[in-house]
């Protein structure tokens, strides 16, 4: 686990899982309401020492749910963008939330992370 979010496992309060997501060569983490999604097979690998979002990225659950389960289902045609490349289905023990994960051709996306020749941006 990287430095950075083994900090974070110390601090779990009630809850945390972690799991691969296969399909898509990410990794996912939660501490309680927090989920942290990055890239186990980008060339640049995981780099703590790095202050931006080039390396992971994180999305808190608004109702303050504990992170159950996380998984990947690929998106219908014509519902999103084409750059939308997965949805992302966080469920909690009271909703389900669906995020799109987006790519980009750009590996300096504020609000993603480096995957393979771009990167990719969740959008709640």
């Amino acid at each position: 686990l990287p430095p950075y979010l083994a900090s974070q496992l110390k601090q779990t309060r009630m809850s945390s899982l972690m799991g691969l997501l296969p399909e898509a060569e990410l990794a996912w983490l939660s501490v309680d309401e927090k989920l942290f999604i990055w890239s186990y097979a980008s060339p640049a690998g995981f780099n703590p020492a790095s202050a931006g979002m080039d390396n992971f990225c994180s999305f808190i659950i608004p109702s303050g749910q504990c992170v159950v389960s996380v998984g990947l289902v690929k998106p219908k045609k014509g519902v999103f963008k084409d750059i939308v490349e997965w949805c992302l289905v966080v469920t909690t023990p009271e909703e389900a939330i669906l995020c799109a994960l987006s790519r980009t051709d750009s590996t300096t996306e504020e609000s993603g992370f480096v995957h393979g020749k771009g990167a990719l941006r969740l959008v709640p």
